[in-house]
């Protein structure tokens, strides 16, 4: 699978600790920086949210174009979910069944479970819970040009805020560009000049 060029390739900073002087160098310092896919190609975001305090779970995606601009977007939730893995996986596959490979026939899926990530380049079986899953998403892709690859959560606002809008309402939710939430949008806007996100933690 080739990866489309990005309109905006800056992999690292040299130096993001200039930015915030004042924390000091008791900080691990990671740069995510947010990119565009090329042109004909066409960019998907999905997440899960899953608490262990209840029994169901939430998922979301999100689908945009080369320019950033938001296609449509869902959220749901799943009744018994048992782990965040099975969450992550089902948020995929029905991202999947949405998708019309006339459309959109070359996709860059983006997640920030880097289990579900290995699961599919490696093409693993995984566990009993998402194993049927797994069968039917990579009879999905079949059709597509597809390129798969990790994301921090930081960058992943989007699909993290639609999981949890499918976590909290348990329903099924579909947006267009006509009636996406306003938080969603703007976080969408955020993405579209490719604006770094930090990821600062504590250094032990």
């Amino acid at each position: 699978m080739n990866a489309p060029k990005q309109r905006l390739c800056l992999h690292e900073l040299e130096n993001p600790k200039s930015c915030f002087p004042l924390l000091g160098s008791k900080y691990k310092w990671t740069a995510q920086i947010s990119w565009s896919p090329g042109i004909g190609w066409h960019k998907i975001n999905i997440d899960g949210a899953k608490k262990s305090t209840v029994v169901h779970g939430g998922v979301g995606g999100v689908l945009r174009d080369w320019n950033g601009d938001i296609k449509w977007a869902y959220a749901d939730s799943i009744p018994n979910c048992n782990d965040s893995l099975l969450a992550e996986v089902f948020a995929l596959y029905k991202m999947l069944l949405l998708l019309n490979v006339e459309d959109t026939p070359k996709i860059w899926i983006e997640t920030d479970s880097m289990t579900l990530l290995n699961t599919l380049n490696h093409n693993l079986l995984g566990n009993w819970r998402i194993q049927h899953l797994l069968i039917h998403i990579r009879s999905l892709l079949i059709p597509f040009e597809v390129h798969i690859s990790h994301i921090f959560r930081k960058g992943n606002q989007v699909a993290d805020l639609l999981a949890n809008i499918g976590f909290s309402t348990q329903s099924y939710n579909f947006y267009t560009s006509n009636n996406i939430p306003r938080r969603i949008l703007g976080m969408a806007r955020v993405d579209q000049p490719g604006i770094p996100n930090f990821r600062i933690r504590y250094r032990s």
